[in-house]
């Protein structure tokens, strides 16, 4: 028993720890004061409100990420209409005036004349063009499917998460607790052995751990989740002005 006080101090003292690293790091980042976010964390157990799943894969449309494929789309498509205009020559017009010496007068003249383009000197640049322009459609439609994939895959992981936390939460745990508190009643009544109370608590303990990592792993989805939704989107661009204006 001892022993296992000894541990179990030992892993609260690390825990803390981490927890205080973790607020350091995050002070850093944001540039915020956590102390009192830190202290009140009844917020843990709080269960996150799910959009619909449409509303969700919808947000995709907006990440930075598929601004830049657009972009990059966008820009090969400007570089191949670029390769192809090139590719018509530009006809030469000339003006000019001519003397007329039999009649005593001067007379305008204007000239037209289109090049023929027997060899076509753009015809590499063009193919190159229209390469990259594929190209950028490709990764276009591929990186919208990756994330799509990946957004549903985040949205699925939330969904199951949510189900485990409140499982635990209102099944698991209020029955591990019931058998528990059934145990040590019987115990102190000489019902049931010490083994049997022990079992019971150890039940309970493990229900409680079961529960806290699911907890974790809700809040895990649920920052994935809030990337992919651009839900604190203007606390990076906060953060990141003002680590540029510190390094200027």
């Amino acid at each position: 028993a001892d022993i296992d006080k000894q541990t179990d101090g030992m892993q609260k003292a690390r825990a803390e720890r981490d927890l205080r690293n973790a607020v350091l790091r995050l002070e850093r980042l944001t540039a915020t004061d956590m102390t009192q976010f830190a202290a009140d964390r009844e917020f843990l157990k709080a269960l996150p409100t799910l959009p619909t799943e449409d509303m969700f894969l919808s947000s995709i449309a907006d990440l930075p990420q598929i601004h830049l494929l657009k972009f990059k789309e966008l820009q090969a498509q400007r570089m191949s209409e670029l390769a192809k205009s090139n590719a018509v020559p530009n006809p030469t017009i000339g003006l000019g005036v001519r003397r007329l010496n039999d009649a005593d007068r001067s007379a305008f003249l204007a000239s037209i004349s289109f090049p023929l383009p027997v060899f076509d000197r753009n015809q590499g640049k063009r193919q190159e063009a229209h390469a990259l322009r594929e190209q950028a459609e490709f990764d276009k439609r591929a990186g919208e499917l990756l994330w799509t994939e990946t957004a549903k895959n985040v949205y699925t992981g939330l969904e199951v998460a949510v189900q485990n936390v409140l499982s635990y939460r209102d099944k698991i745990i209020p029955s591990a607790q019931k058998a528990y508190d059934q145990a040590t009643q019987g115990y102190e009544a000489g019902r049931f052995s010490f083994l049997q109370m022990l079992t019971a608590q150890r039940t309970l303990y493990e229900a409680q751990d079961d529960y806290l990592s699911n907890l974790l792993s809700l809040h895990e989805s649920k920052a994935q989740a809030d990337f992919l939704m651009g839900v604190h989107r203007d606390i990076v661009e906060k953060t990141v002005s003002l680590h540029e204006g510190e390094s200027q």
